[in-house]
């Protein structure tokens, strides 16, 4: 599904938190949106799924305005996945992540496409033998897992995450980046929050650059990762390298920073 922002500004009081950005994702591809802090990644990324109206500008899907969707059919086609990863109902794994297929039931009982999907998407996940547990009794790392299988059961034509690979330790960052990198081949339309340039370098087809609600620069993750746009939004040097994938980026330090008499010792050892 073709995701279209044209113009979308979002004022927290006087001050735009995102200023008329423009912004277009394609089916069959994997956007990134990186950028400092404060940057306006969240609440651009909750306006492209439809969960928070901005203030100005229009979102279309397939070509049809975001308002002329009902919220039932928009929770078809788009699948959101928040950044703080909180659950507030006593439920299990199961049950959780059965709600993602909530906007397709018209009974209260779920039924076999409804169970084949949720058990897809467990499976997809690895939280299949959490399944009986409840969810407060999860790590971070797990309950965020296990809201991904939520977005997953959903079986929408979108997915947008929010910071999906924080919580998570290295095996089950790099088990979910892929994961979104197989529902992009497989057409869907992936867009992500990550503040790991490195994983966003490897994964993503494309990165949006954000600092301070505006677009500094999008396209190829080798042109957005660039020395001077790193300079310019978080203010560090990236180290590259070539490794069996290709090139890999590194944040390595920050611009000016002095370098203490242990750094300088263990350099020269």
């Amino acid at each position: 599904m073709k995701i279209e922002a044209n113009a979308i500004t979002q004022f927290a009081g006087p001050r735009a938190i995102v200023d008329g950005v423009d912004l277009t994702m394609e089916p069959g591809m994997m956007t990134g949106l990186i950028g400092p802090n404060g940057a306006g990644k969240t609440t651009l990324l909750r306006i492209l799924a439809g969960i928070q109206q901005q203030s100005r500008g229009s979102v279309h899907y397939d070509g049809c305005a975001s308002r002329e969707l009902s919220l039932r059919c928009l929770a078809r086609k788009v699948a959101f996945l928040a950044q703080a990863g909180e659950v507030n109902w006593a439920l299990t794994v199961e049950r959780l992540v059965e709600l993602g297929r909530l906007p397709h039931r018209t009974l209260g009982v779920p039924g076999q496409v409804d169970a084949a999907a949720v058990h897809r998407a467990m499976q997809a996940t690895e939280v299949l033998e959490l399944r009986q547990r409840m969810v407060s009794t999860l790590s971070g790392g797990e309950r965020m897992r296990v809201l991904l299988a939520r977005a997953l059961a959903v079986e929408a034509r979108a997915l947008l995450a929010d910071e999906p690979v924080t919580a998570l330790d290295p095996y089950h960052q790099i088990h979910v980046m892929e994961l979104l990198r197989q529902q992009a081949d497989s057409g869907m339309t992936i867009a992500v929050v990550l503040h790991d340039l490195t994983l966003a370098h490897r994964y993503c087809d494309r990165l949006v650059l954000m600092d301070a609600g505006v677009v500094l620069a999008e396209g190829p993750p080798s042109e957005v990762l660039s020395d001077a746009n790193m300079a310019s939004a978080y203010g560090v040097h990236l180290q590259r390298g070539q490794g069996p994938g290709g090139e890999f980026v590194l944040p390595w330090s920050c611009i000016d920073q002095p370098t203490t008499s242990k750094e300088a010792e263990r350099k020269s050892a």
